[in-house]
């Protein structure tokens, strides 16, 4: 351990924001002082009710958990780290109470419960190697194992790891882990700010970009009438339109099964974690060139991303059956490539199945009819004509399948993403003594879980211009934003937990998101360097483990940079390095498409 920086840091250390909070139970007291004596005489008995919306996160299948990692500059020093969390953390009333199982005549119900808080308790620092082989893998391994480990229900649903090994883009990493049912995205990232500052001025909290809403073009006038009518009938056809597709997802419209797709109980499987960084500047650059938001600027760049990297694995599965169906012989006299039998052609289906009788996404439909997927038909004509010019000697066809020249991709593949909404009046992140006043004067729209979920459909297939896969997102999200479908799905969700119980609307939710294949997220963060405790950041890179899905996808941006994180089921993904290269790939190349025009 290194020598502790009390002093150092207790002259940059500036009061955090939580003290400066004014609540209905606080306004009473003159000084902070007065305060705390009144706490430290209140019972650590005390319980509350957990919301409606915690009690759905901590249903037995949709139990989710935030895992962040943040990278420093500098080494770690663990007396800091624990000082600077008892004077900010720590005193959050969500990071001071435990969860408790209440058992009564009723049934058992979940509640917070008022606990003394050791913060030694909640600090893991592990012997490690500073010389090791590779820190870069051995920090992936343990990040992801700490999806296979529960949290300790017997103190608040928190924890830090300080991780003092060098890897590639950091000195050391401090991994967060915080059940999801304490608080949201904007939330959590609030309070994360909160116990920041910034490193050109240790005085001064973290600063985050404006949201700008779109306004009209119409100032006044009949024409303003017009525009105004025709908003609100295209929101009411949106949203029908939505909560219709909405309902289907919920009941049976399953998105296809592709390699991206997880199976049943995916949930309960240990996920991976890799991230990889990227400008924030070229993403910036193609809002800019092409008139639109950062949103839809990086939701094209996912939709390319998720092309090429499907586009790759289907020529993958599609040599698998090339190599199971074509026999290369070569004779004395002559090399030539000929079919081991003609009847081999008619026999492709069968073919299919048997090879690929351990994949869902190749296998044969629930039904057991002989009629193979539409994916089967699609490799089926892609094999007779490779086997065609093959025996005749031309080897274009599977050279440019080899190249990636060749969309492999079947058409009308369904791929959707559950894409997580702040709910709040006010979008975006807001500032973590906003969040705690709107907690005790409108609980609705204060601390904790204000997320609604918009089921967002991808295009999926390579395109000559690059740029399409841009203005088919940004044409998507631009509907989006006409439709209350996030409104609908949060308050439907608390609508089913007082009337039926958190686990109904856990089934609702999980049956809705696992029809989906993937989850999709993006918080925007400071815009300038920050310091964690006095350990300046080098990245930040948030995630999230226990939803039925095989791949999650989470944007945060920080400074200049934009970290892309991802969440795999190795046995679904086992590959997420490579994904990540399509997707910073993707990115590249709609920026050199941007530059061409």
């Amino acid at each position: 351990m290194q020598p502790s920086r009390k002093a150092p840091y207790q002259e940059t250390l500036v009061p955090p924001v939580l003290e400066s909070v004014k609540t209905k139970d606080s306004a009473k007291w003159e000084t902070r002082e007065e305060m705390d004596m009144a706490d430290s005489k209140e019972s650590t008995g005390s319980q509350e009710p957990l919301s409606p919306a915690a009690r759905l996160l901590h249903a037995p299948r949709f139990n989710c958990t935030i895992l962040a990692a943040i990278g420093c500059k500098t080494s770690i020093n663990p007396g800091v780290i624990k000082m600077g969390l008892e004077q900010t953390l720590m005193k959050h009333p969500r990071f001071s109470k435990k969860l408790v199982i209440d058992d009564n005549k009723c049934g058992s119900k979940l509640k917070w419960e008022s606990t003394a808080v050791n913060v030694e308790d909640h600090i893991i620092e592990p012997d490690l190697d500073p010389y090791m082989d590779s820190p870069d893998q051995f920090v992936e391994d343990y990040i992801s194992n700490l999806s296979t480990i529960p949290l300790d229900l017997s103190k608040p649903l928190w924890e830090m790891h300080i991780l003092n090994v060098k890897t590639l883009d950091a000195e050391a990493i401090a991994v967060f882990r915080i059940h999801h049912s304490l608080g949201d995205g904007a939330s959590l990232i609030s309070l994360l700010l909160a116990c920041t500052r910034q490193t050109s001025d240790p005085d001064a909290l973290p600063s985050i970009p404006a949201q700008q809403r779109a306004g009209s073009h119409f100032s006044g006038g009949v024409w303003w009438l017009f525009f105004a009518i025709w908003t609100v009938l295209r929101l009411i056809w949106n949203t029908l339109v939505d909560l219709v597709l909405f309902v289907a997802t919920m009941l049976y419209l399953e998105d296809t099964k592709t390699p991206l797709k997880g199976a049943y109980g995916v949930e309960l499987k240990p996920k991976r974690f890799v991230h990889r960084t990227v400008s924030l500047d070229d993403i910036k650059l193609v809002k800019n060139a092409m008139n639109m938001t950062i949103n839809d600027a990086i939701m094209g760049v996912t939709q390319a991303g998720l092309s090429r990297y499907l586009n790759r694995k289907y020529g993958e599965c599609f040599f698998i059956l090339f190599k199971e169906l074509v026999i290369v012989q070569f004779s004395r006299s002559r090399s030539r490539v000929r079919v081991r039998d003609s009847r081999d052609l008619t026999r492709l289906p069968g073919l299919i199945k048997y090879t690929f009788q351990g994949c869902d996404f190749l296998a044969s439909n629930k039904k057991k009819s002989l009629q193979p997927f539409p994916i089967m038909q699609m490799v089926v004509d892609r094999l007779v004509l490779c086997c065609d010019k093959f025996c005749r000697g031309d080897q274009s066809e599977i050279e440019d399948i080899e190249n990636g020249k060749k969309n492999n991709i079947p058409k009308n593949i369904r791929l959707r993403a559950s894409v997580l909404v702040n709910v709040r009046p006010t979008p975006g992140i807001q500032a973590l003594a906003d969040l705690m006043a709107n907690e005790s004067n409108n609980p609705r729209w204060g601390w904790g879980n204000r997320i609604g979920y918009i089921i967002l459909p991808f295009t999926i297939g390579l395109q000559d211009d690059p740029l399409e896969h841009i203005r088919k997102a940004k044409a998507m999200i631009d509907r989006k934003k006409l439709s209350l479908e996030a409104t609908f799905s949060f308050h439907s969700a608390m609508l089913v937990i007082k009337l039926f119980g958190a686990k109904a609307s856990a089934a609702m939710a999980r049956r809705v998101v696992s029809n989906t294949t993937l989850a999709f997220s993006n918080v925007v963060g400071p815009v300038e360097e920050i310091s964690f405790y006095g350990h300046p950041v080098a990245y930040i890179a948030p995630s999230v483990y226990g939803s039925p899905h095989a791949l999650t996808i989470h944007f945060q941006s920080y400074g200049r940079k934009m970290t892309i994180v991802v969440a795999v089921d190795p046995d679904v993904i086992p590959d997420p390095h490579e994904l990540c290269d399509d997707l910073e790939k993707s990115l590249e190349i709609i920026k050199h498409g941007v530059l061409m025009i």
